[in-house]
Order: structure tokens, then sequence, then C-alpha cells
């Protein structure tokens, strides 16, 4: 189930805390990455690898280079990206308020009277649907709900395929509303609904959101005040970010996918893109909703699904002691600290492709052969492998670990013909 913070509207400001590394643990991973954990096997949810004794799927040494180069890297980060150290968090949008991040042009008109309309994300918005002036949609073909009270109704406007999430809340007690995405002004074409947020993957073009008023079974409309939030993450943002167009397709038609299932338990998303060289950056980490880039970074490939050993990915697997990454959907879970240090642990959920990452050990962690002094010392290869987890640069892999735990998604991506013509997601 998505994730309603207190308030009850998204909160697009995310804060990272302590658990850094310290820098004998660094000088420590350069020295002995392969000694620090050579077993790979099924782990125990409960067990003491938790408190960092193993559990982490094992790699190579790294030699030169190590500790992460804060200038290195190769690539362009994107707008707001940090491609080492550092991070960056969104700001809060203000009422009635769009704030950066997202893109979208002008309207084809001007904004009809009485209507709110949003040409950039995330807009957030303080309403309230007693007395609105709008009172036309009674009924919807998306639900059975009585809407017949008052409307607020908002005209949103994509500049490309993108995501379009809607998130409601700090309604008082007593007020009850709806939220719908429309294709035009006629509630028979209502493409999603939901009470506390909606969401649905769209063409470009223009939308329609309606705040409606659900009306009790004696006829009493739960009219009031209420805060929303549109957010919209398009294949342009993507594509500006580095991202391929193909790629970038994909891993929206994912989240889409992981939506409808109800697997959406954060705007975090982490996209591997492993048809790029281990000398790219081929990890983007960004916040849907916020449609804003937060990391575009190096990431490692298990040493047996790079079988020439030059940098370029061919074999993917779900079986334990394979030393090859999975590819496909995962999400991340909880954090713990490890044979390579603080970490966070992945759920596979496509069956036959992922869903052994857990009992394999399979985990996000930091590594010094992503950082770009090694990666910028070592072109050919890039990144130096590891028996199948992803590693991270370790300037940057609290933030991203802690940005994406508890529910962020991780997708593995990989035109193989198999998991990218078969993938339930896709």
């Amino acid at each position: 189930m998505r994730r309603k913070p207190s308030g009850g509207v998204l909160d697009v400001t995310r804060s990272v805390s302590g658990d850094t590394m310290n820098s004998k643990l660094l000088i420590f991973l350069a020295s002995a990455a392969l000694t620090a954990c050579t077993v790979e096997g099924p782990i125990d949810h409960y067990d003491d690898r938790s408190s960092g004794t193993g559990g982490d799927d094992g790699g190579v040494t790294v030699g030169a280079g190590s500790g992460g180069d804060p200038t290195g890297g190769v690539g362009a980060g994107g707008p707001g990206a940090t491609t080492s150290g550092g991070s960056e968090s969104g700001a809060t949008t203000g009422s009635s308020s769009s704030g950066g991040g997202g893109t979208g042009g002008q309207g084809p008109a001007p904004c009809p009277q009485g209507m709110e309309c949003v040409d950039s994300f995330p807009y957030v918005h303080n309403g309230n649907t007693q007395g609105a002036g709008s009172d036309q949609f009674d009924s919807y073909n998306c639900g059975n709900q009585n809407e017949s009270g008052p409307e607020v109704v908002y005209r949103v406007e994509l500049s490309s395929e993108g995501f379009i999430w809607l998130d409601l809340g700090n309604m008082p007690s007593g007020v009850d509303i709806d939220v719908h995405i429309l294709g035009s002004l006629d509630p028979n074409d209502c493409l999603a609904r939901g009470h506390w947020d909606a969401g649905k993957l769209l063409p470009a073009g223009t939308y329609y959101v309606t705040a409606d008023t659900w009306v009790d079974g004696n006829g009493h409309p739960q009219a009031g005040a209420y805060t929303l939030g549109i957010g919209a993450l398009t294949k342009q943002d993507l594509t500006a970010w580095g991202m391929s167009s193909a790629v970038a397709s994909d891993a929206l038609r994912v989240f889409d996918t992981a939506w409808g299932y109800d697997d959406v338990d954060s705007t975090a998303y982490a996209v591997v893109d492993f048809s790029l060289h281990a000398s790219e950056q081929r990890m983007w980490v960004f916040d849907v909703f916020q449609a804003s880039l937060r990391h575009r970074t190096f990431t490692t490939v298990g040493e047996a699904s790079d079988s020439g050993l030059d940098g370029w990915a061919d074999a993917f697997s779900n079986l334990s002691g394979s030393h090859m990454s999975s590819i496909g959907l995962m999400k991340a879970a909880e954090l713990y600290t490890g044979s390579f240090g603080p970490s966070v642990r992945l759920d596979g959920l496509e069956y036959g492709y992922n869903n052994k990452v857990r009992s394999r050990a399979i985990v996000m962690h930091p590594w010094n052969g992503s950082a770009p002094a090694y990666v910028n010392a070592n072109p050919s290869t890039g990144a130096a492998a590891t028996w199948g987890c992803l590693g991270v640069d370790p300037n940057i892999s609290n933030d991203v670990r802690q940005f994406l735990a508890n529910g962020g998604l991780v997708l593995s991506h990989f035109d193989d013909g198999n998991w990218s013509v078969n993938s339930n997601y896709l």
C-alpha cells in the first residue's frame, strides 16, 4: 500500500541522517573486499548478519582509486543531479503554487475562469470544495460513488509521455473528497480515481483532474478543505537526465504497472541500464513525484554477468552461486550494516527473474570499485564487478540507500529477449 505521511499529502522533502561510513572502514574495504565476504548462500531474515557478520554477495578486490574522488566520473548528471559526493533533497512546494523539477509547457489556451491550470510539477494546492463554483460531475464511469457534491477542477498539461501522480490529504473530520483523472471534461472519460491518491501513465496531452465531494447515504455532501499534490514524471525528464528513450519508456511502464499492482510504497525509484558499459554512469536515482534527479552514478554487475570481463553485461540469473546479477523490478527493504558497511536489502518482485535476491544476499552496498576515481583509472572495464550486488560509490551510498529504503523501487533493465519480452511489469 502506498504510504501516507502524517500530514496526508506526500512530503516532498526527504532527509538523510547518520550512519555514515568512516575512513578506517573505507581503507579496510579497499584492501580486503574479497576476504570480507567469500561465501554466498541463503541468509536468514532474522539472523545476526544484520549486525555486520556477513550477508553480502561478495565481489572482487578493487585496486587503486578506491575512496571516491568527488570530482571524478563520466557523463552528465543532468539538472540538479549529483554524480558522486553529496545529495539533492527536494524543496517543499508552497500553497497554490508550482515548484520546479518538472517539465511542461504553456497550456494550449488561457486558463478558464474558476479552473486551476497546472503545467509545472510538483504542484500543490490548498483547496476547498465548500462553495466551489463547479458542480457538474455527479458520478464517474471509473467508480460507483456518489460524487454529486461540488468539485474543484484542474487542467493538467503533459509535455511528453509521463506518469501523473495525485496525492490528496489534510482533510478535516467530516470532509470526504475523491480525486479523478479525466481524458476530457466528461465523467465518462475517467482514466483513474482514488480516495487518497491516483496515478496513471499517459501520453502527452491535456488532462483534467477533479477533487470531487462525496455525498453520504443521507444525502449530505462531505465538502470542505483539502490539499492536493500533483506530480508528474515524464519521458522528457528521464531522457534529459541521459536515459535512453527505450529505457525511459520501459521505466515508466514498469512504474505504472507497479502502481496498478499496489507495489508503490515510496516516491523513490532507481533505474539501472545494464546495456551501458560499466565505465558509464548507468544508475539513476530519482523522485517520481517531484520529477527530480537525485543521483546519476556508476554501479556494478555480477562478475559472471560480464562473461568477457570487459565491462559489458550479457547474462543474468536468479540462482544462488551464479555470481550473476538479477534482472527486473525489485524493492528496497530494510537498512542494515553488513560486510561492506551500511547497506540496504532488496526483495525481488518478479518470480523466476529475481525473487531469490534476498536468499542470495543480493543487496545494495558501498563499493570502492564504483567510485569515480576507480572507474576513471580503469576505463576499459569500468566499475569493478561484484558477485551480483549493486555496488555504489561510497561517497553517495548512504544517501542512496536511505532514500530508497523501505519501499523504493529498483529496476535492473536489460533487453535480453526473455525478461524484456515476458516480464509482467512490461
